[in-house]
């Protein structure tokens, strides 16, 4: 178990805000309700906020000064607003400032269900040094019905997943985790890069195995009026796309050598873009930062650039689309035995 004094902050809680007014407060109750035995400090970072989300963000800033810790994010007024960018930029400038030895992510319009969160995820990384991340299941919540959807149920039990087969077989949203905090002294080899959701865990956690605990504890708002959810299903696979090749990119640059297992973890969504191949025209510009993919490009293409590109197309992508179910299910039969 790590050292450590009673004044020590052991735990930075990251929130970004854009115009979230509805919801900030339930957001930093959620987070200030967590019972602890150890302190944690809250940095909340205003991406310039229109409405009345900075007024709040200052109020809670005044009133609890020696856990709440307000932001405005440089450098972003003037830009076209491009969510994953914005946000990208608004994780990593408050990330330079955490104290904590450890990490949590959190975005302005989500919170946390349970007051036991980060004492109970908190205990098992100090017990457990060579473990990087612990997650738990969550829930979507869509706010127009206020019906809730679990995600990630693995069973009743805790246990220790292996790093391939998290990758391979499943997704648990960065706030679900807390991290040990590896980057806090070293932002710049994150600055230029998207560092959002799947590609924030893949940046802490590297080739360790991951925790998993039982208790959800974790709402994930889901928002009709939201940036992502104005984009139709398909344009956001084809996002989804670009976002495995940053993480494939990641791997390869670390020598971690999971672009297998990350394909597979997204075989539906390589499967639903090429079975789709002819309804996909053109991708929103409204989210930004992702690379270029070879097999978004091309579809983007298809239909486009004569015959012969389409049944070339159908080939390559059929033969890849193959591959990639079949290292999902020999991972399976794998897992089986180990």
């Amino acid at each position: 178990m790590t050292e450590r004094t009673s004044d020590d902050i052991l735990l930075s809680v990251i929130i970004i805000f854009y115009n979230q007014e509805k919801y900030v407060r339930q957001t930093l109750e959620s987070v200030l309700s967590q019972k602890t035995d150890f302190k944690f400090e809250i940095l909340m970072g205003d991406d310039n906020s229109t409405d009345k989300t900075t007024d709040i963000l200052k109020e809670y800033s005044e009133k609890y000064p020696e856990v709440c810790r307000y932001f405005l994010v440089p450098g972003t007024k003037e830009r076209k607003y491009k969510i994953l960018e914005r946000q990208t930029d608004n994780r990593i400038y408050l990330l330079g400032f955490t104290k904590g030895q450890y990490v949590n992510f959190l975005d302005g319009d989500d919170y946390y269900t349970t007051d036991t969160k980060f004492q109970k995820q908190i205990d098992i990384l100090e017990k457990h040094p060579e473990i990087s991340g612990c997650f738990h299941p969550f829930n979507y919540h869509y706010e127009k019905d206020g019906r809730d959807e679990e995600y990630v149920n693995l069973g009743d039990r805790e246990t220790v997943i292996k790093n391939n087969k998290f990758w391979r077989r499943y997704y648990a949203h960065s706030a679900t985790f807390i991290f040990r905090n590896k980057y806090s002294r070293n932002t710049e080899v994150l600055k230029g890069k998207i560092f959002d959701d799947s590609i924030i865990t893949l940046w802490h956690i590297g080739l360790s195995d991951v925790y998993y605990i039982p208790d959800n504890a974790f709402a994930y708002r889901q928002l009709e009026e939201s940036t992502w959810n104005k984009i139709s299903v398909l344009p956001q696979s084809l996002i989804n796309i670009r976002n495995c090749d940053d993480l494939k990119k990641i791997s390869r640059e670390h020598g971690y050598k999971l672009e297998n297992a990350i394909d597979a973890r997204f075989r539906n969504t390589y499967r639903d873009v090429f079975r789709a191949r002819k309804e996909i025209n053109e991708l929103p510009d409204v989210i930004g930062g992702f690379s270029d993919n070879d097999f978004a490009t091309a579809t983007l293409n298809y239909g486009k650039k004569g015959i012969l590109y389409d049944v070339l197309y159908v080939i390559k992508y059929a033969l890849f689309v193959c591959k990639v179910c079949m290292i999902r299910l020999t991972g399976k039969i794998s897992d089986i035995f180990n």
